[in-house]
């Protein structure tokens, strides 16, 4: 149920107070895998102006059930 996940993301993405993209990416994925339907996700979270000598910083992260 893409819907009911979506609302989990954004319900934590507007809660979060993580200093690190990398333990954003990581909570993002976490929460996708509790869903017994998703077997792995690959997760990007891109940040715009992050630095100043980049337009923006990214990371993307693959997990999936062990």
């Amino acid at each position: 149920n893409y819907s009911a996940l979506c609302q989990k993301l954004m319900a934590m993405a507007e809660r979060s107070g993580y200093q690190l993209i990398e333990a954003f990416a990581q909570e993002a994925a976490r929460i996708c895998l509790e869903d017994e339907e998703v077997s792995a996700v690959t997760v990007t979270v891109d940040k715009p102006k992050a630095l100043d000598a980049a337009r923006s910083a990214a990371v993307t992260i693959r997990r999936s059930r062990k």
